[in-house]
């Protein structure tokens, strides 16, 4: 006589999210003819989410709990906030103190985002974790234009090397802060 287990929506929206992402990698990969860069991606994504062990919680706690998706949350002038960034310094906490502010912009984008998409459908269950999906999926992308350089430069057996040899770096995966892990991105 037992009752029925209560099954919570944030436990079957995230792994059917996965899912969806990669059936759809795949249908796309079929359709593309340079299928290594999307596999490697794929790959470099897979790593990056069993860091935080497809756990919601852990996709929570990348994005919204960071500081700088909080001080983001109040930013509501871009221009004024980088302007007076420095002077700010002192009241901000200690991640935001030894960063740029590129990382609290990003989230004010990603913030923004979730707001205007929130008018066309409701996020409301899931807005706390879409900035780490976020994380994830731009820290993933990493891996193509690393591919790509690796390619010009080198080979493609190169390239290949060296985006799953950047997937598979503890030191990125395990040492680096999450959101840290998108500069690399953007530098490349």
């Amino acid at each position: 006589n037992r009752p029925f287990p209560v099954i919570e929506i944030e436990k079957i929206i995230f792994p059917t999210l996965i899912f969806l992402i990669v059936i759809g990698a795949i249908l796309f990969i079929e359709k593309w003819k340079n299928k290594i860069p999307v596999i490697l991606f794929l790959f470099s994504i897979g790593i990056l989410f069993s860091t935080v062990n497809l756990n919601p919680e852990g996709i929570k706690y990348i994005g919204v709990t960071t500081n700088f998706y909080i001080i983001a949350k109040d930013v509501t002038d871009v221009s004024y906030f980088l302007r007076h960034y420095t002077s700010a310094m002192p009241i901000y906490p200690q991640s935001l103190k030894t960063h740029p502010p590129g990382m609290t912009v990003f989230f004010v984008v990603i913030d923004r985002l979730i707001y205007l998409l929130n008018n066309v459908i409701d996020l409301s269950y899931l807005r706390v974790y879409i900035p780490g999906l976020i994380v994830i999926i731009v820290s993933g992308l990493t891996v193509i234009p690393l591919f790509y350089l690796a390619r010009d430069l080198y080979n493609e057996k190169i390239a290949i090397y060296s985006a799953l040899l950047y997937s598979l770096s503890t030191s990125l995966i395990n040492i680096t802060p999450t959101p840290d892990q998108i500069y690399p991105f953007l530098a490349l």
